[in-house]
């Protein structure tokens, strides 16, 4: 059976961004010319590069948000669980396990966009 999920068209880019666009699309067109050996993923991978210099890539204030939500979650999950079932023992080392590996890939990720 097909059922139709109805998607929001995107937000058309402001003039502002049109006009940033074609700037750079001229710059990089300029430079292409003067060195035309440049490949696409050369070009590709300047153009990411600039995005990071910029602040772009990834959002690190979003990515703390989500892994304080997501640790605070976890420790309330496992405190319902560890306090139904009381003959586990009174420290939950699964949680602090867990929450520990969440910290270290946080900050592997934030480290990593630094780079």
């Amino acid at each position: 059976m097909y059922i139709p999920v109805p998607t929001a068209p995107p937000a058309p880019p402001s003039a502002e961004a049109q006009e940033l666009g074609g700037h750079l699309a001229d710059v990089i067109h300029a430079y292409q010319a003067d060195h035309p050996e440049m490949s696409p993923l050369e070009v590709r991978q300047a153009v990411q590069l600039a995005q990071r210099a910029v602040g772009g890539g990834l959002n690190t204030k979003i990515l703390i948000k989500s892994i304080a939500l997501g640790l605070v979650a976890f420790m309330a999950l496992g405190l319902f669980y560890f306090q139904s079932n009381p003959d586990l023992g009174r420290i939950p080392w699964m949680m602090v396990t867990v929450v520990g590996l969440m910290v270290v890939v946080g900050v592997m990720a934030i480290v990593k966009n630094k780079q």
